[in-house]
């Protein structure tokens, strides 16, 4: 027997609309515009080891912040390496949105989803988060189509990556950390 109004192999292009737009229109209503930064990665010819970073594009999206999980106690902890701090927050980004506007914008290392290792500037706490796991598949193709992107990220550790991405509060993290590191290197000389 056909089952007329529940289809059980995906939707009609009609619903997977519908879907997509409830989905679009819930992280405009409930998200904020962040900027995205795609990670350029200079590499070592001979070994493909990453030599240094660079983030010289900026593209701003609507993300809606889903949860901060670790941002309180138990999130800091002292490895053999020193202290680790591994506050994650999770976006939600549009796929529709995503392929429309900042797919075709920027230059990705995979094409047509966002990358890990990329960034995300929230503006309204002025941190910047470090991709680490872009889930591609939750929920499970409902109607047969996929509609966001559920982003996990981490608060960024500043390296000697580049920022040229032309939006002052951004480019400035750079220069502050070379300033941080200058003053380091300043106190750490002995007096006999």
């Amino acid at each position: 027997m056909k089952k007329v109004y529940f289809p059980q192999h995906g939707g009609n292009k009609t619903e997977q609309n519908l879907v997509q737009d409830l989905v679009d229109e819930q992280i405009k209503l409930f998200g904020a515009d962040v900027f995205y930064l795609p990670r350029v990665s200079l590499k070592d010819k001979t070994l493909g080891e990453v030599i240094q970073s660079e983030f010289n594009q900026s593209y701003m999206i609507e993300m809606m912040l889903v949860n901060v999980e670790g941002f309180g106690a138990g999130s800091e902890f002292v490895s053999k390496f020193g202290l680790r701090i591994t506050d994650e927050i999770t976006f939600v980004v549009s796929r529709r949105r995503w392929e429309q506007s900042a797919n075709p914008a920027l230059n990705l290392s995979v094409e047509g989803r966002p990358n890990e290792g990329d960034l995300i500037y929230y503006p309204l706490t002025e941190d910047i988060y470090e991709i680490k796991y872009v889930e591609r598949e939750q929920p499970f193709f409902q109607l047969g189509k996929q509609y966001f992107y559920i982003l996990t990220a981490e608060l960024y550790e500043q390296g000697a990556d580049k920022f040229d991405t032309g939006l002052d509060e951004i480019d400035d993290i750079e220069r502050e950390f070379s300033n941080i590191t200058t003053l380091n290197l300043g106190l750490t000389t002995r007096q006999q």
